[in-house]
């Protein structure tokens, strides 16, 4: 499956996906009225403020299936303040139902694992909803592995 660098007409794609992915896969997780509060207009707005202005973040990638995409990962600089200074975080892997367990995923993880590896990093975080067991599963087959840190969000 082909991973790309996103370009400056992927927004309304990947606000798609950002949307759609949210409320299938934390359904039961996350409260019900903010999944139905979500606005793919609103997401594609604010994917779209990577293109209009400087960003400094690096490139977000989408997985396609024909020329349709169907997946996006994302990834910096860890945001956790205790980590070394080389640490990088996969801030987001999200995939259309439909293309969930089919290796997209991987995919779009090794993409970025490259492009981490390229920028030096040490180490890799990435932050999973404790009860989201579908992509705590994924990624440990991928290799990662869990740690007993957790954070609370009201």
């Amino acid at each position: 499956m082909p991973v790309r660098v996103t370009t400056r007409y992927d927004p309304p794609a990947i606000a798609r996906v950002h949307l759609s992915s949210w409320q299938t896969s934390y359904r039961g997780i996350v409260p019900e009225d903010l999944l139905a509060g979500l606005s793919v207009e609103k997401r594609a707005l604010q994917w779209s403020g990577r293109f209009t202005s400087p960003c400094e973040k690096p490139p977000v990638l989408v997985a396609q299936s024909d020329d349709e995409i169907v997946g996006f990962s994302e990834y910096g600089v860890s945001r956790d303040k205790d980590m070394p200074p080389n640490t990088m975080e996969l801030y987001a892997i999200y995939l259309l139902q439909d293309f969930q367990s089919l290796g997209f995923g991987r995919g779009l993880w090794e993409a970025s694992l490259k492009e981490i590896r390229k920028a030096a990093a040490t180490a890799v975080t990435v932050w999973v909803l404790e009860d989201n067991t579908k992509a705590r599963g994924g990624m440990k087959r991928w290799g990662l592995f869990t740690t007993e840190r957790a954070r609370r969000y009201a």
